[in-house]
This record gives C-alpha cells, structure tokens and sequence, in this order.
C-alpha cells in the first residue's frame, strides 16, 4: 500500500480516537476541540513532510552496455576474392559488398567510416564496398586471392 494512505487511515484513526476519548456530553469543551486540531495538524505537518522527503528519491542513470567488438587483430582475414578495381579515372581498389556477405561472415565489424560506393569495371554500375586502404589503417588484413 502507499505511504500516503497509511499515513491517512492513521491521522483519521487519531483524530476518531481523541474525539471518543472525550465524555459523551452535549457541550463541547474548548480544550478537546484544541487538543483534536493540534493533533491534526501535527499529523498532517508529518505527511507533508514525509510526501516532500520521499518524491526528492536519488535518480540513478545508467548506461546500456556497450556492445562487443572484435579486434581487427583476432578476426579471420579479410577474403582476397572480393578485391574489386574501380572503373574510370581514380582505380581505387574496394571490396564489394555482396562478396564480403557470401564469404566474410563477420561483416558487421567492418567500421561503417570504411564504406563507399565504386563503379563497376564489368558494367560501369554502382556498387557498394569498403575502401582497401582505410580497412587497412584501422588493422584489418587482406588474405592472398
């Protein structure tokens, strides 16, 4: 049950009892009457201040885990079948994505920063990959084709 309740079914079983305590009489004396709201009051200074102590509770913040990474040095090479030049001008050398999914299954520890798109030599289209030489500086190794 809440505090709150508790302490109220209390102040109203105080205030009940005092008010039975007193004689059964038609005139009321004025020092039950202050005895009865002292009491109240007393009760209700209690509540108040224990409702103000218990809402200022400690707010803990937590982080979730961080999630686990391989090292570059403890995954398996990177395959040297998904070597890919790139058409045009620059000639950069990548490692196509669809090759990397069918034989590197350890994927998605590849650093997102690594990520490029390239045209294809066979079909001038766009395909996705990852720069050779930026997996390269990050640790990862390429096996012989």
């Amino acid at each position: 049950m809440s505090s709150r309740f508790i302490s109220g079914v209390i102040a109203a079983a105080t205030a009940i009892s005092l008010i039975a305590a007193a004689p059964a009489r038609s005139e009321v004396k004025p020092e039950t009457v202050i005895g009865v709201a002292t009491a109240l009051i007393f009760l209700g200074a209690l509540m108040h201040e224990h409702d103000n102590s218990s809402s200022k509770s400690k707010v803990i913040v937590t982080q979730p885990p961080k999630p686990k990474r391989h090292r570059a040095g403890n995954l398996p090479r990177l395959p040297g079948q998904c070597l890919r030049k790139e058409a045009g001008k620059n000639k950069r050398t990548v490692l196509g994505r669809r090759c990397l999914e069918k034989n590197y299954h350890p994927m998605r520890a590849l650093p997102n920063q690594c990520r490029t798109t390239y045209r294809a030599k066979k079909n001038n289209k766009v395909r996705f990959g990852y720069r050779v030489g930026c997996l390269k500086k990050r640790g990862f190794r390429i096996s012989q084709r």
